[in-house]
């Protein structure tokens, strides 16, 4: 784990102390633990594997998550966020269960959420510390392969309080929407944080040249196209959720009335310029 740095934690007395409410094992831990926790799973780089369910164990509800078990190399560790009453801890361990004295990331991120406003995916953030940190990256993808950045937002540097980050997606297509939160040290080092998805629904329909796209949410049964003088210049079968055709005898700086039939018996008319 040479390659991260290292950050003491110095926020006894706030709601995010690193110690505070900390068992020194997560492997049977007080019995005043939930019945299950969600523990994220990183490896000897920082960068973030998967979200384990840690289950309760015995009589007194004792969480069992040990790494080992799930057959993590030794270097890897899990970051968890364990609440007891009103106060809330960020308590890092390694394989063997044991409280890690240091978080072994640049940053501690709190939480990576996104919402749906109007046509707009708003993506927020929020950091419980953060170490060295230059900057973070945003980046979408449909399908989990090709990734695409939208943004980068400034980081905190090194700060022992709470960030709140914000930005908006308004280039949005029916779908699911996958994002990417990606934190930059200012040595160049890269940590890939969280990943979330959006699903959005409806049906988009765009028109390139003499080219015409159809991507909807919901099963496409036919699609007819018109020209301005009501001729018919594309006529689909198309029993799937996306669609691209040529449209015949059509100006390309001309727009179409498009008619969508839906496999649900529902319609959709829209003009497309």
């Amino acid at each position: 784990m040479n390659s991260i740095k290292y950050l003491l934690f110095f926020l006894l007395g706030t709601s995010f102390s690193f110690a505070q409410n900390c068992p020194d094992n997560i492997n049977n831990s007080p019995g005043n633990s939930p019945n299950t926790i969600q523990a994220d799973v990183y490896d000897g780089n920082g960068d973030l594997v998967e979200t384990i369910t840690c289950e309760s164990t015995g009589n007194s509800n004792q969480i069992d998550c040990d790494l080992v078990s799930y057959g993590y190399p030794s270097d890897y560790f899990i970051l968890i966020e364990i609440s007891n009453g009103p106060n809330s801890s960020t308590c890092v361990y390694g394989t063997d269960g044991e409280l890690l004295p240091n978080n072994p990331l640049p940053v501690n991120l709190v939480e990576f959420k996104g919402v749906i406003d109007e046509n707009n995916h708003i993506l927020t953030w929020r950091t419980a510390s953060e170490t060295n940190n230059d900057y973070f990256t945003v980046q979408v993808s449909s399908e989990l392969n090709m990734w695409r950045t939208i943004a980068t937002v400034n980081g905190a540097g090194s700060d022992s309080h709470q960030n709140s980050y914000t930005i908006k997606n308004d280039r949005i297509f029916p779908g699911i929407a996958y994002y990417k939160l990606i934190q930059t040290d200012y040595d160049g080092v890269q940590s890939e944080l969280s990943i979330l998805s959006i699903e959005t629904s409806g049906t988009d329909i765009r028109k390139v040249g003499n080219e015409i796209y159809v991507k909807s949410t919901k099963n496409i049964e036919s699609i007819n196209c018109f020209s301005t003088t009501g001729a018919c210049v594309g006529n689909f079968i198309v029993d799937a959720k996306e669609f691209k055709g040529l449209v015949s005898n059509l100006d390309a700086t001309s727009f179409l009335y498009v008619y969508i039939e839906f496999t649900d018996g529902s319609f959709l008319r829209e003009k497309v310029i």
